[in-house]
């Protein structure tokens, strides 16, 4: 973590690769199917309550998918320890 509560330069680095991982079709936005599908190549399972859940928290605008703006917003307030229920690894 940076200085006064922002992220660092290498937390906002791993916050641009990893939504570019996640948009695969690379339209500046993640989509429900998207995440799934690296949580798949990932060999991570994850049910889809919570894949849902998380979706919904980071989409402010309703819209039914995440724009890099959002993405940004919800990782940040995770890397800086705002979610309880979210810990980093």
């Amino acid at each position: 973590m940076g200085v006064s509560g922002e992220v660092s330069q290498s937390e906002m680095l791993e916050i641009n690769r990893s939504f570019r991982e996640f948009d695969q079709d690379k339209n500046g936005y993640i989509t429900r199917d998207e995440v799934k599908e690296c949580l798949k190549k990932a060999n991570v399972r994850a049910l889809d309550a919570i894949v849902d859940h998380t979706l919904k928290e980071m989409d402010h605008s309703g819209d039914g998918r995440v724009s890099y703006a959002e993405y940004l917003k919800f990782m940040t307030a995770v890397y800086l320890g705002e979610h309880s229920d979210l810990k980093r690894q």
